[in-house]
Formats: structure tokens, C-alpha cells, sequence
């Protein structure tokens, strides 16, 4: 078997793992910012969604409140999530990052400019 290109592959795997998380945001007639993103990472998300409502209010000269905040995970089940890891550890990281998804993590916040 040739591996010439396994290196190749691993790179483009990891860039892929890398993609920048971004986030959408509604303005509702009630003034509040509702801002919605995905990731594999509930954290990557979060910071996605409140960078987004930073950005937003910082233009118009106010700062951003968050109101309230809702994550939820959709991705695969913790067990086999556990399980894909044990594997990856016996295997040398042969099953690094699979079973993750971008869209594993959603958060959404309410937020106010002010």
C-alpha cells in the first residue's frame, strides 16, 4: 500500500477540523438581537454568537447585553462519541474527529444593544 499521501490528507483534515465558525443574526421589532451559530464546539459557538452581537452593537456605538443564552447539542451519542475515542487513542489517532461535526453544537442568544 502507498502512503505518499497520507501526510497530505492528514493536513487537509486538519484544516477542515479548523473552519472558522460564524454566526447569523435576526433584529426583531422588539430591538432584541437574536444570533444563532453551529460548531463542533459548544464554546466556538458561544464565541461565535457573542462576537457577532460585539460586531453588531459596536458599529451603531452601544454595547451588547446578553438577555439570554440556549445551547444544544445534536450531534452523535456521548457513548459512541466515547467509544470513537478509545479507538482513536489505541489506534494512534487513526479515529481522530470522526463522529464530530460542524453543526454538533447550536447556541443561540437574545441579546440588546444599549
Amino acid at each position: 500500500m502507498n502512503f505518499k499521501y497520507l501526510p497530505i490528507i492528514a493536513f487537509a483534515s486538519v484544516l477542515a477540523g479548523c473552519a472558522a465558525t460564524t454566526a447569523t443574526a435576526l433584529n426583531k421589532a422588539d430591538g432584541t438581537i437574536e444570533l444563532v451559530s453551529t460548531s463542533s464546539s459548544e464554546d466556538d459557538a458561544l464565541e461565535a454568537t457573542l462576537d457577532k452581537g460585539i460586531q453588531q452593537c459596536k458599529a451603531t456605538g452601544k454595547t451588547f447585553a446578553v438577555i439570554d443564552r440556549q445551547s444544544t447539542y445534536r450531534g452523535i451519542d456521548p457513548n459512541v462519541r466515547a467509544a470513537i475515542n478509545v479507538a482513536s487513542i489505541l489506534t494512534k489517532g487513526a479515529f481522530s474527529g470522526a463522529g464530530r461535526s460542524s453543526d454538533d453544537w447550536r447556541v443561540i442568544v437574545i441579546g440588546k444593544c444599549q
